[in-house]
C-alpha cells in the first residue's frame, strides 16, 4: 500500500451538491480535498430532490458509480421523511434509520461484494447518523473487504444531542420523543468510535471530548477550508446599519438558536435602527411566524447565493448556544469582509481572538449592545475583519486538511494491515486460522494523545 493510491469506501448522508448548508460544504470538501491527494474514492449517497438529473443520475449505476471531481458518486434514493412510530421502536436515532433506507444499505452491501477489486484500504463513515453500517463494516474488516474504519464526526454528538432536548420547551411527547433520540445518538457515536480505527474530529475541542472516552483512539483534527475567498471589500459608512445571520433552520437546534436570539436582541437593535437580515434555507411557515413577530427581521429563505446579502451588512452573527461543532458560516462572513459577533462557545475552532479580531459575548442582550456599540465604528468593524481575514486565510485551507486527511487514513490502514498480517503469522505458527474481527494491537506505536 505505501506509494499507491488510497482506495476509499465513504458513506457520507447525501450528495454534497449545492452545498448550501454547513454538512455538505463540510462533507463535499473533505472528499474532494483527499481525492486531489490521488486517493480513488467511491462515496454511497442519497441524491438530493434539487440534483440535476441529466448531469448526475442518468443511467447511475451502483456498481460504477458517477464520475465527478475525480470521485465515484454512487447515489441511491432521495432521503425519506415518515416513519415517527417505528422510529421511536427502532434502535437507531430517526436521522440514521431514515439514512439506512433508499437503497443506501444495498449500496453498501454491494460494493463489499464485488470481489477482489472490492478490498478497500479505508471505510469512512461520514458523521454519526451513518452509524447504521457500523455492522456491516466490522463484518467486512473481519472478512478482510476493509483494512480500517475511519469516523469523520462533525459534532460531538454525545454531548449536544442532551442538551437540545433538555433545553426543548414544545410540547411534552416531542420532548421525550427528543430525549429518547438523543440517547440513541450517543449509543450509536459510542458504538461508531468503539469500531472506529480513526476518529477525526472538526475542533480542538471535540478532538479532546472524544479523546476522554476513548483514549488511545488514532485521531486527526480536520478543519474546514474555503475554495476562492471572495477580494476583501472594506466596510463604509453607507453600507445599511444591518446585521446578518446566514444558515440553514431545517435542524430543530438552529431554530431554537435563532428564536432565542431575535426574542432578547432584537427589541435592543430594534430600537437602535439596526436591522437583521437572515438568509439561508428555512420552511416558509417557520419564516411566516418570525417576520410577523419580530419587525426588525428581514428573512431571505431559501436563496441560491448569500454573497449579495454579506455584503450589504455589517457584522455577522453566531449566536449558536446549541449544536457545537465548528460553525462554517463563520468562513462565510470572514473571508467576505465583515466581522463575526458571536457567543463565545460558537467561535469554538477560530484561530481568533475575542475583542481584538472578533466581537464576543456571554449573553444575546450582551451580544446586541456590543453590536450597538460597534455598528457605526467602520473602522473598528474593518480592523476585525482584515486582521481575522488575514489570519484565516492561512489557517483554512482544503489542500492541507486533504493532506492530514490522506496521511491519517494512510497511517491506520497501514497499521492494520501490519496487525492483520502479525495475527496471521501467530495463527500460523500455533496452526490455528485467524477468526472473527478482533480487537487490533495496542496503538501506542501509531498515537497516544496526539492528533495525527
Amino acid at each position: 500500500m505505501p506509494g499507491a493510491p488510497l482506495r476509499v469506501l465513504w458513506l457520507t448522508r447525501a450528495f454534497p451538491e449545492p452545498a448550501n448548508s454547513g454538512e455538505f460544504l463540510y462533507s463535499g470538501g473533505l472528499i474532494r480535498s483527499l481525492a486531489k491527494t490521488g486517493a480513488q474514492i467511491s462515496v454511497i449517497a442519497h441524491s438530493r430532490a434539487n440534483t440535476d438529473p441529466t448531469s448526475l443520475l442518468e443511467n447511475n449505476d451502483l456498481n460504477r458509480g458517477i464520475d465527478r471531481d475525480g470521485v465515484k458518486w454512487n447515489l441511491v434514493a432521495p432521503i425519506q421523511g415518515g416513519g415517527r412510530i417505528w422510529s421511536l421502536i427502532s434502535q437507531l436515532p430517526s436521522d440514521s434509520r431514515r439514512l439506512a433506507k433508499g437503497g443506501a444499505a444495498q449500496a453498501l452491501r454491494r460494493q463489499l461484494r464485488r470481489g477482489a477489486e472490492a478490498t478497500w484500504d479505508v471505510a469512512v463513515i461520514d458523521q454519526a447518523a451513518n452509524g447504521w453500517a457500523v455492522p456491516m463494516l466490522v463484518a467486512a474488516r473481519a472478512k478482510g473487504r476493509i483494512r480500517a474504519i475511519a469516523y469523520l464526526s462533525h459534532n460531538a454528538e454525545a454531548q449536544i444531542r442532551p442538551q437540545i432536548a433538555a433545553a426543548y420547551e414544545g410540547p411534552l411527547p416531542l420532548r421525550q420523543a427528543m430525549r429518547w433520540d438523543a440517547a440513541k445518538y450517543a449509543k450509536l457515536e459510542r458504538a461508531i468510535c468503539q469500531a472506529s480505527d480513526l476518529i477525526g474530529s472538526i475542533t480542538a475541542e471535540d478532538a479532546s471530548s472524544f479523546r476522554v472516552v476513548f483514549p488511545g483512539k488514532a485521531e486527526a483534527v480536520l478543519p474546514p477550508g474555503w475554495a476562492t475567498p471572495p477580494e476583501f471589500q472594506p466596510i463604509s459608512g453607507d453600507r445599511p446599519r444591518r446585521v446578518i445571520l446566514v444558515g440553514s433552520f431545517e435542524w430543530i437546534a438552529k431554530r431554537m438558536n435563532l428564536e432565542r436570539l431575535l426574542a432578547a436582541a432584537e427589541p435592543i437593535l430594534r430600537q437602535a435602527g439596526i436591522e437583521i437580515q437572515v438568509a439561508g434555507k428555512a420552511d416558509p411557515q417557520f419564516v411566516s411566524r418570525l417576520t410577523h413577530r419580530f419587525p426588525a427581521l428581514r428573512f431571505a429563505a431559501n436563496v441560491e447565493e448569500v454573497g449579495p446579502f454579506l455584503r450589504k451588512a455589517r457584522v455577522g452573527l453566531m449566536p449558536d448556544e446549541l449544536g457545537g461543532g465548528f460553525k462554517l458560516k463563520s468562513l462565510d462572513y470572514i473571508f467576505h469582509g465583515i466581522p463575526i459577533a458571536s457567543l463565545r462557545p460558537a467561535a469554538a475552532g477560530l484561530p481568533l481572538r475575542s475583542g481584538d479580531h472578533y466581537l464576543a459575548a456571554d449573553s444575546f442582550e450582551d451580544l446586541a449592545g456590543q453590536i450597538v456599540g460597534a455598528i457605526d465604528n467602520t473602522g473598528r468593524l474593518n480592523g476585525m475583519a482584515g486582521s481575522a481575514h488575514e489570519i484565516c486565510l492561512q489557517h483554512f485551507r482544503w489542500e492541507s486538511t486533504g493532506a492530514k486527511l490522506d496521511s491519517a487514513l494512510r497511517r491506520v490502514a497501514e497499521f492494520a494491515e501490519a496487525d492483520r498480517k502479525a495475527r496471521a503469522a501467530e495463527a500460523k505458527g500455533r496452526g490455528t486460522p485467524v477468526s472473527g474481527d478482533k480487537p487490533p494491537l495496542p496503538v501506542t506505536a501509531l498515537h497516544r494523545g496526539n492528533p495525527l
